[in-house]
């Protein structure tokens, strides 16, 4: 075919498009498209020496069809895995993959504070405050977050019948889906076709828990196309504290349970009731704190999603996939403790010993209904146009669209109004109007939205004797919003509190190239391939500024059984809308509240969010793997991957941690109170907290503790990913076993920029070792496999000293090992027997009841008392039936 002369000449004229950097990106990529056709038209008559069949399917960890990311480990679980978890959500699919940290052996419990209604998914337990280091997407995109006081996407918005597989990516991926992937990337992969009628459910028992769930999927395939619609409906009633020994109370005993306890003239007196002379000097109330806590909320779930997709024309595809999830929670936070100040102004004032004022410590369990209701609402759309431009060539352009609304509704205490109005002795024999007038009610509502639009076009750029170079190129535009209102008013009053509007713009481009230097063509003794790639993008954010994000993988195979694979990259995340929104609230403190070893004998703490102040954390990444299938043992597969990262600028707060030097200047002692005024002054308190100004009539200096989400110091951490994978074909059918887990070489953590180093892990929840083993055997229409879960015990540095004030007052150096065994069965019915596609199922996990192992130290929430190195919900049964007509 003759070259067109023409080609120098082409230009294109995008009308109204403006000189920003995704305009002028997006105008380029289109002429490249452009100029693809008239070479691919070119190359048409003289057909390359390989022809390359390119998947439809894009591969998690690329932007490339047709060929998995060079130099990345890629963990995936397929429909018939999924399956066999049991798992009635999205999220709890991945208490199978170890590298999930926040899910393995551990009840992904939802958070217990105000504004989130769900859990992160977190690779290498990197988590940090308001924010994310594990990117959570939906086939291939980005999904809206949720959340009112933080935002993160819920992965349980796509139902678990419609999945095809989940990819889990280990590796930092900024390069190719920009923000949040430094951990690694989960993709959520939905089926793409379905014809038929399918019907699942599920209903189980536990220990006081009964969960349930239906899934129902209608569609039809009709050649140049197929649509479906899949419905899901999931039920638990709740797990509380009392309904499992390992959530204990752990610290000393306050006197806040029951009826309470009168303090007067320095003397406790366990609360009887109303005062009548015979209360006992000395003594206090005690029960188990954890009781009424929530530590599995009651939760209701309906999930909506449906996928259309149609060939246009022989080269035009259209798909739309969309989704609409509601979730209702309703929990406990536990006891409201509160120190009610009696005196002769509250007409039930009843002096034991003449004092004319005391202090009553009480909770309003049973008076006052604080049961918190938390609901999550999301929905989302997501058109896809293909375009095949030629020869291995096409144009994706995505529009995708969505919304969340979190709502969540308490009751708390009006604690002036309880201490003039109310009984102190006996909270339940007020009246229903006297306790409604000392009520609070606490609404906490956000909105979030997402709008976001990505054109890739990618293909095969020439031919070099190892295969076909393929190159991707892409621009990206997103748009983010986030409206939050948090507020405390009386019941039946509108909140005054304003709504915080939040929203930023963000501008992206990338490329990815990949280029197979030895293949087929030109294999040699003992380089049978090597395949090098690079990728890079740069988003420009309208509030944090632009970067630019690296990488480079290579993957070699010295024989056709070994392939050695390694990558480096750098990675960002940058904060959430909520991580901006700046300080919001402060006030001063009694010294003796934080001991922090600060001279002053008064403390102001600074807390919210660093707003304009605040960057992105990076991170620099890489890592080195192999994989082997011995030809002497086949269906024998092994892995082994070591990981390195240094993450920086790290996103989180300061609170709980203990005072040292190198913590100046977050940390700062005698300022003097003008000064603190001066910089603090207008900030507003929150409550118990009294106005900054005032702490001058109480000291002529103060410490200030800077508890802001902000940019801390670094963590570096490195370990080893390894998998072990064994089926062979028997006379009865299929034997299958498998090992998969990670093993932490190190965690360092500098909090704050120049601080030193110090391991992190030896502080409770940070196991080293985590790992799967399972073994199963498909016989005719059985299959049946048994899982062993694992997570190292570790040693405690410091160690939990002895204190014979704690309910468990012995020293503790060691937490144990946390080892639960799950079982699976599947029997298909024989059609001959029901004609139609019929599966029987039974799960059952932690078969023997396990508890997970005893930590003294602390609770990090209400619902985390007494244990750590995992969670359960205790032996659960699960019965299950799935039809495909």
């Amino acid at each position: 075919m003759k070259k067109s002369s023409s080609r120098a000449s082409h230009a294109l004229v995008v009308p109204g498009c403006s000189q920003s950097l995704l305009c002028r990106t997006t105008a380029a990529l289109a002429l490249l498209a452009q100029f693809s056709s008239l070479a691919m038209a070119q190359d048409a008559a003289t057909p390359p020496a390989e022809q390359v069949d390119l998947e439809e399917i894009i591969v998690t960890g690329t932007q490339l069809r047709g060929i998995a990311p060079v130099g990345t480990n890629v963990v995936s679980m397929s429909e018939q895995e999924i399956i066999a978890t049991g798992a009635p959500s999205a999220n709890e699919i991945l208490t199978k993959v170890p590298q999930v940290s926040s899910a393995f052996l551990n009840t992904p419990t939802t958070a217990l504070d105000a504004g989130l209604a769900l859990i992160r998914p977190n690779i290498r337990n990197l988590g940090a405050s308001g924010t994310s280091t594990t990117l959570v997407i939906i086939d291939g995109h980005r999904v809206v977050g949720a959340g009112a006081l933080q935002s993160t996407p819920d992965p349980d918005v796509i139902p678990p019948g419609v999945l095809e597989r989940i990819d889990i990516v280990p590796d930092g991926g900024s390069s190719i889906y920009g923000s949040d992937a430094i951990g690694g990337v989960i993709n959520y992969i939905s089926k793409r076709r379905f014809d038929g009628l399918e019907v699942s459910g599920r209903t189980g028992f536990a220990d006081d828990y009964q969960p349930a769930d239906v899934n129902v999927t209608a569609g039809k395939d009709w050649g140049s196309g197929s649509g479906y619609v899949s419905y899901a409906w999931a039920h638990n009633d709740s797990i509380l504290g009392k309904d499992r020994d390992y959530l204990r109370q752990v610290t000393p005993n306050s006197g806040y349970c029951g009826a309470g306890t009168i303090l007067a003239n320095g003397t406790t007196y366990a609360n009887t009731g109303p005062n009548t002379g015979s209360l006992t000097p000395g003594t206090m109330t005690s029960c188990d704190t954890t009781d009424e806590v929530s530590l599995w909320p009651e939760q209701t779930r309906h999930n909506v999603f449906g996928s259309l997709n149609q060939e246009i024309t022989s080269s035009v595809t259209l798909d739309v996939r969309g989704y609409y999830a509601r979730r209702e929670l309703t929990l406990l936070p536990g006891l409201d403790a509160r120190d009610l100040a009696i005196t002769a102004a509250n007409p039930f004032f009843d002096p034991i010993a003449g004092e004319t004022s005391q202090t009553v410590r009480t909770n309003f369990l049973g008076a006052i209904d604080q049961q918190a209701t938390n609901t999550l609402t999301s929905y989302g759309i997501t058109p896809t146009v293909t375009v095949a431009l030629g020869e291995n060539w096409q144009l994706r352009a995505l529009a995708n669209f969505g919304r969340s609304e979190t709502e969540v509704s308490s009751a708390t205490v009006n604690v002036p109004v309880a201490q003039t109005t109310l009984n102190p002795y006996d909270l339940r024999s007020n009246s229903e109007a006297a306790l409604a007038a000392a009520s609070l009610h606490n609404l906490v509502v956000g909105k979030q939205r997402l709008s976001n639009y990505r054109a890739i076009l990618d293909g095969s750029v020439f031919q070099l004797p190892g295969g076909n170079v393929r190159l991707a190129i892409g621009a990206e535009y997103m748009k983010e919003n986030h409206d939050s209102h948090n507020g405390v008013t009386a019941f039946g009053a509108e909140g005054t509190t304003p709504t915080v509007r939040l929203d930023r713009d963000i501008e992206s481009v990338f490329a990815e190239i990949a280029v197979p230097i030895v293949g087929a063509g030109n294999a040699i003794s003992g380089v049978h391939s090597l395949t090098f790639s690079a990728s890079g993008r740069y988003d420009d954010y309208s509030d944090v500024g632009g970067t630019f994000n690296p990488k480079l993988g290579v993957t070699y195979e010295p024989l056709d059984w070994i392939k050695v694979r390694g990558n480096w990259g750098k990675s960002f995340n940058a904060p959430s809308l909520v991580d901006k929104t700046g300080v919001e609230a402060g006030g001063g403190i009694f010294s003796f509240a934080l001991p922090y070893g600060q001279t002053a004998p008064w403390a102001i703490a600074i807390a919210g969010n660093s707003g304009a102040d605040m960057e992105p954390q990076t991170a620099t990444t890489w890592s080195l793997g192999a994989d082997f299938q011995p030809p002497v043992v086949p269906g024998l597969t092994l892995s082994a991957t070591y990981y390195n990262i240094d993450l920086e600028k790290v996103i989180g707060l300061l609170a709980g941690q203990p005072y040292s030097p190198e913590l100046e200047p977050f940390f700062r002692d005698n300022v003097p109170c003008a000064q603190a005024t001066a910089e603090l002054g207008s900030v507003a308190p929150f409550p118990p907290l009294v106005p900054v100004s005032l702490t001058c009539l109480f000291s002529p200096t103060t410490a200030i503790f800077d508890y802001r989400v902000q940019n801390l110091g670094e963590i570096k951490t490195d370990g080893i990913d390894f998998n072990v994978s064994y089926d062979r074909s028997v006379g009865f059918g299929l034997i299958y076993a498998g090992l998969g887990g990670t093993y932490t070489l190190n965690r360092d953590r500098a909090l704050v920029p120049g601080a030193s180093f110090v391991e992190y892990l030896d502080n409770p929840g940070t196991s080293r070792l985590s790992l799967i083993l399972t073994a199963g055997a498909q016989v005719g229409n059985l299959n049946a496999s048994a899982s062993l879960n694992h997570r190292g015990g570790y040693d405690i540095d410091p160690v939990v000293a002895a204190d014979p004030n704690n309910p468990f007052p012995e020293e503790q150096n060691h937490v144990d090992s946390f080892t639960t065994v799950d079982l699976f069965f599947n029997y298909k019915l024989p059609e001959a027997w029901v004609h139609q596609d019929l599966n029987l199922s039974l799960n059952v996990t932690n078969l023997f009841n396990e508890d997970p192992p005893f930590y003294s130290g602390g609770c990090f929430s209400p619902a985390s008392c007494g244990f750590t190195n995992g969670s359960t919900l205790g032996r659960l049964i699960q019965l299950g039936l799935r039809i495909k007509l």
